[in-house]
């Protein structure tokens, strides 16, 4: 009992921390988009390493290349920093031989950071995010997912280097809502096709925190010197992890590099 009531004040702290952040946010970025500097519009290209393990499917380690295509929208005024990004993509990934798809789509991901010191920012995050996943030479005929809807914090650090202009940027999740797959299926049924997509990854809501899943984002971004109007090129080291502790459990980690212009 006395565990289940700390988790419990430990699961609210964090709900009424996310709740506090994500209005405060809303608040100061109704005011800072009001007096924005800029608008710019960013498209992104990220070649990835993904591994990952689905406890339905044995234990196994799948690994593979993932490519993803993103589009960014970015508001820059006094002191905040606020950017809308969608982000579709699809991966092979192998174990031993046995092929695996990844079809992996963001529709959309808001962070709001205002500067708390020179150079460093915190805010929030607010995403909705769809991992869809076949293994026809395992399980021919079924599908496999993660879904989330989630609210967390967002950082940012910004520094120089030789001339050259760094970010390190972070998120993760606090609180959220998620599907997964049922533990137990009928091993004789089919269940592709776009409309069971579209309803698999909706089902079994349930609401979270941080004892349930996480999803947790770290990116190393270069900027090129820029002349002009035009937007400059970054590159990137992004590391990803998507996790699901309860049954049945499923864990995805991406490396990438890429490209934002």
């Amino acid at each position: 009992m006395h565990f289940t009531d700390t988790l419990f004040t430990m699961v609210m702290k964090k709900s009424i921390l996310s709740v506090f952040i994500f209005l405060a946010s809303v608040y100061f970025s109704q005011k800072a988009l009001s007096q924005s500097d800029s608008l710019h519009h960013r498209d992104k290209l990220s070649l990835e390493l993904l591994q990952i393990k689905e406890s339905q499917n044995g234990g196994h380690v799948f690994t593979g290349p993932q490519l993803q295509y993103a589009h960014e929208w970015a508001w820059e005024g006094s002191g905040s920093v606020s950017t809308l990004k969608s982000q579709v993509g699809a991966g092979a990934v192998f174990s031993r031989g046995i092929l695996g798809v990844n079809i992996h789509f963001m529709p959309g991901e808001w962070l709001y950071k205002w500067s708390v010191a020179p150079s460093f920012f915190i805010g929030s995050a607010l995403s909705a995010d769809y991992t869809y996943q076949l293994y026809p030479d395992l399980q021919s005929g079924v599908s496999y997912w993660f879904s989330q809807l989630s609210a967390g914090l967002a950082v940012e650090y910004r520094f120089q280097v030789l001339e050259s202009n760094w970010r390190v940027m972070g998120t993760t999740s606090l609180l959220g809502f998620t599907s997964r797959p049922p533990d137990v299926r009928n091993p004789y049924f089919f269940d592709l096709g776009f409309a069971e997509a579209l309803r698999y990854l909706h089902q079994n809501i349930g609401f979270g925190s941080v004892n349930q899943f996480t999803r947790t984002r770290l990116e190393v971004q270069w900027q090129a010197n820029s002349s002009g109007a035009s937007e400059p090129i970054r590159l990137s080291y992004t590391f990803d992890i998507d996790a699901y502790y309860y049954s049945p459990k499923w864990i995805a980690l991406r490396h990438g590099l890429t490209l934002t212009f």
